[in-house]
């Protein structure tokens, strides 16, 4: 079963929310995990400098 995608986070995304230069160096498999795990706890490091504008949009 494939891993829902947290709306909110991808309207972030889509929106420019999120600026273009904090998500340019992340790899496909960290933006599905910024996309799909609601715990930002169990992000990878490479996710740190994302946790900001979750905290801020209480999404998950």
């Amino acid at each position: 079963m494939k891993p829902e995608i947290i709306k909110s986070r991808f309207r972030m995304m889509a929106h420019q929310i999120i600026p273009r230069q904090a998500l340019e160096h992340l790899r496909e498999e960290h933006v599905k995990i910024f996309l799909c795990e609601p715990n930002p706890d169990k992000w990878p490091e490479e996710l740190g400098h994302l946790k900001q504008y979750v905290q801020e949009n209480m999404d998950a």
